[in-house]
């Protein structure tokens, strides 16, 4: 199968046929001797010895990109478009034995010519076969693959820190991790160096009805609205949604329509300027202008109150009060009645 086969809308790469260094056909005749598909044997630990040691140029139709990649969409490849002339990072591959062993379920989807499987770095191979280079710089580390859930950690790790990783890719590739750990979320947790609690969070979001799955891909959801819709019952989850969006965007338009009704008082009646000493010099005797005002006797608010029991005001929301007070007194008198309602809020 060759490359751009395997990817699809890659119709811009041509492989080409390369001569193969001494080393890679070495690592070739280790890899398939026969000998070397007997567990336990010196010419298995040594062809797996070699074949890991590996790292150098291979052509494209030697490899495969992971099949267990939890990036279903990778994205807009022009940032890597530089990699037809310069392949800055090698990728991080497993040879083809290495990954049968753990899912020989995957053996259709390598190819009959495959010898190695990319584990980090399919983006920089699709932007290969995109872009028509013909080789690609791997190092082999068969490590990774020494059991399932090694080789999914090691991919999604190298994708959960990325912004532009979709947030349900990211729920699948961790509920793919618990399933490899046997269903333990401490476990793919201790994996991934993140908490359980994040685990279940995430896994959460697969609970979602698709209508909100596609919300939330599309960013018209928040992820802490989604875990908490999540804990819905399916079907009552997109019109428990409506209605707190409803609601939001009530609270919204009031929140508008205080902040202008705010600066249209602001606009048409600014603060008097305060006296200056020399242009108002206080009359009063020496005795009476030492002494501190009386101050005025309100109501005092009492924060134990039933909201039930305060009386509505006549004038309805606040708009609607300031409004009113505006009509009703003079521009002097409404200083006065802020400057104790400021004081009387402060007791």
């Amino acid at each position: 199968m060759r490359a751009s086969e395997r990817l699809s809308g890659s119709d811009s790469f041509e492989a080409a046929a390369r001569p193969r260094s001494s080393r890679r056909r070495m690592i070739d005749e280790a890899v398939t001797d026969p000998a070397a598909a007997e567990p336990g044997t010196a010419a298995a630990a040594a062809a797996t010895a070699t074949a890991s040691a590996f790292a150098g140029a291979v052509a494209l139709d030697r490899l495969a990109p992971n099949p267990r990649n939890p990036r279903e969409d990778l994205g807009d490849l022009e940032d890597l478009r530089s990699i037809a002339e310069l392949q800055l990072q090698a990728c991080l591959a497993v040879t083809r034995e290495a990954y049968l062993r753990i899912w020989p379920e995957d053996e259709p989807l390598l190819g009959a010519g495959v010898d190695h499987v990319v584990v980090n770095g399919c983006r920089r191979y699709a932007a290969a076969v995109r872009f028509g280079r013909d080789t690609l710089e791997i190092c082999v580390k068969d490590e990774v693959a020494a059991s399932r859930e090694a080789l999914l950690a090691a991919s999604i790790q190298e994708n959960i820190d990325r912004r532009d990783f979709d947030v349900l890719e990211e729920a699948r590739a961790v509920e793919a991790m618990v399933a490899a750990c046997e269903g333990s979320g401490v476990a793919a947790a201790r994996r991934l160096n993140r908490s359980p609690g994040w685990i279940s969070q995430r896994r959460a979001l697969l609970e979602l009805a698709p209508e909100l799955q596609s919300r939330l891909r599309a960013g018209d959801l928040a992820v802490r609205d989604a875990r908490r819709l999540a804990r819905v019952p399916l079907a009552e989850q997109v019109a428990a949604w409506r209605e707190e969006a409803a609601r939001a965007e009530l609270q919204r338009a009031e929140r508008q329509a205080a902040r202008a009704a705010v600066a249209a008082v602001r606009a048409s009646h600014p603060p008097l300027p305060l006296p200056s000493p020399a242009a108002a010099p206080d009359s009063r005797p020496a005795s009476s202008a030492a002494e501190p005002a009386e101050p005025v006797s309100l109501p005092q608010r009492r924060r134990d109150h039933d909201p039930a029991s305060v009386p509505v005001p006549p004038f309805g929301s606040p708009p609607d009060l300031a409004r009113a007070l505006l009509a009703a007194y003079s521009r002097d008198q409404i200083h006065e009645l802020v400057r104790l309602l400021l004081a009387a809020g402060r007791g």
